[in-house]
């Protein structure tokens, strides 16, 4: 779900972002073109109202053509409430709607001297940049030439129209809208995804855990089909291969208790009979240990199907508490009878439990404490040492079997959880299969470290709900 999230939302939110930063670019620059239009009309306007040729002259404030001017320039000033400012080539001003007498610095001129110089130049009207006045706030200007007079067209000064860029304001109320939308279609995509990803995964989710119930060997839970859609056409196809896999698992199981009752009966009759020859032998005949032998052999042939049967048939576990203190003594029991093998048990707490079928885990368990007592005596001879620790890590229980003896080749390492692969010349080479599966039933692992001190096999589970 994280996922699908990263993939819909991340994409939908830059792409809102870069469609809010051109809208708010292109709207900036149409607004900033729609003002600098709107001086240029302005001063354009103004200038036709003035005389130049007269403010030239003009001696002072009470002069009759600056008074003349001033009025005409005021009136347009309180209609579209543009300074306006006439000026000559040094930048002083002639008239200026904001002072109350002429001959002051027209400042501004100074730094839009490239705009003026163009108006004085061609005489063609133009806008300039938008500028930061003194109050903090934007404003831009426009200039047009002012002519000598209605019959002297020669260009004699130069008026301005300056005017706040109140656009600006306009925008960032603009670009807080678009955060807040923005924040809105993040919220709304993500409710719709996780609505949609819920309605999705939920069916996938529930398919994914029927396959590792059928990896399993769970042949017996059907696949519910609810949708018509993509999933339930897959669930459909697995439920018809659940079926077909039931069906072969129980043809296979009859085929295997057909043939472990054809080969078990013939071997009991063989030990019957062997039992009652060696009854009758003398005990110190030669022939006394070939009927041994024979035993001997017949009873390895009912493990080894015994473990074909163990192996084919899947585990359905029963679920219980397992103390692991109790666990371990009980397979301690069992090993110490074995000739030669001195056992220690180290588990860190007597009441440490975890949900297990007890069966299942005393098998593997045991399994492996065999091996470790067959392998220490093998390669270390007697005394052979085999340590059963148990520990709590985190929500998982490690039970490790430890053997005394020299390391296991790695070759040989890797290949020890496979099926029939074995180093023993009596082995079935599946009790350490027998052993994965079981751990991989109780969805846990199992793994094996060796070096030139001792082998460790750790059976690591889940504890579960022990509560």
């Amino acid at each position: 779900m994280t996922k699908l999230l990263l993939a819909v939302v991340l994409p939908t939110v830059a792409l809102f972002v870069v469609f809010a930063w051109v809208a708010l670019a292109a709207t900036r620059v149409e607004l900033d073109a729609e003002l600098g239009s709107r001086l240029v009309a302005i001063a354009s306007s103004a200038a036709t109202q003035v005389r130049g040729k007269y403010l030239i002259e003009s001696s002072g404030d009470d002069d009759r053509g600056y008074v003349n001017a001033r009025r005409k320039l005021r009136a347009i000033f309180e209609s579209t409430g543009a300074r306006l400012v006439v000026f000559d080539r040094d930048y002083v001003s002639k008239v200026d709607t904001e002072a109350d007498a002429p001959g002051l610095r027209y400042y501004r001129g100074a730094l839009d001297e490239f705009e003026i110089a163009k108006v004085w130049e061609t005489g063609a009207p133009i806008a300039s940049v938008s500028f930061v006045g003194g109050d903090g706030q934007f404003y831009k200007a426009g200039y047009a030439a002012v002519a000598a007079s209605e019959t002297e067209p020669q260009m004699v000064l130069v008026v301005a129209a300056v005017a706040p860029a109140t656009y600006f304001a306009r925008l960032g109320n603009l670009r807080r809208q678009l955060m807040v939308w923005g924040g809105l279609l993040v919220v709304l995509m993500s409710t719709v995804i996780v609505v949609i990803a819920t309605l999705v995964t939920r069916p996938v989710r529930a398919l994914a855990e029927a396959a590792s119930d059928m990896g399993q060997g769970n042949f017996s839970t059907p696949i519910s089909t609810r949708s018509r859609d993509e999933v339930g056409s897959l669930a459909e196809s697995m439920e018809s291969m659940r079926q077909k896999l039931a069906a072969r698992d129980e043809h296979m199981q009859r085929m295997l208790a057909g043939i472990a009752h054809e080969v078990r009966n013939p071997l009991a009759g063989m030990e019957l009979f062997t039992g009652l020859l060696r009854e009758e032998l003398p005990a110190d005949a030669v022939s006394r240990g070939y009927a041994d032998r024979i035993s001997r052999e017949i009873g390895h042939l009912g493990r080894v199907v015994g473990d074909f049967l163990d192996y084919a048939k899947p585990q359905v576990l029963q679920r219980e508490r397992v103390v692991v203190a109790a666990l371990l003594r009980d397979i301690a029991g069992v090993v110490k009878a074995s000739p030669g093998v001195a056992i220690a048990i180290d588990v860190e707490d007597e009441a440490l439990a975890l949900i297990a079928d007890p069966h299942s885990l005393r098998r593997a368990v045991l399994n492996l404490a065999q091996n470790a007592a067959h392998y220490a005596v093998a390669v270390a001879g007697e005394p052979a040492a085999v340590i059963l620790v148990a520990r709590a890590e985190g929500d998982e229980v490690q039970i490790s079997v430890s053997n005394t003896g020299g390391p296991i080749a790695p070759d040989v390492a890797a290949r020890l959880f496979e099926p029939f692969f074995t180093t023993r010349e009596k082995g079935t080479g599946l009790g350490l299969a027998l052993v994965r599966d079981a751990a991989q039933a109780h969805r846990g692992e199992v793994s094996v470290t060796s070096d030139e001190r001792r082998t460790t096999f750790c059976l690591a589970l889940p504890k579960g709900d022990i509560a």
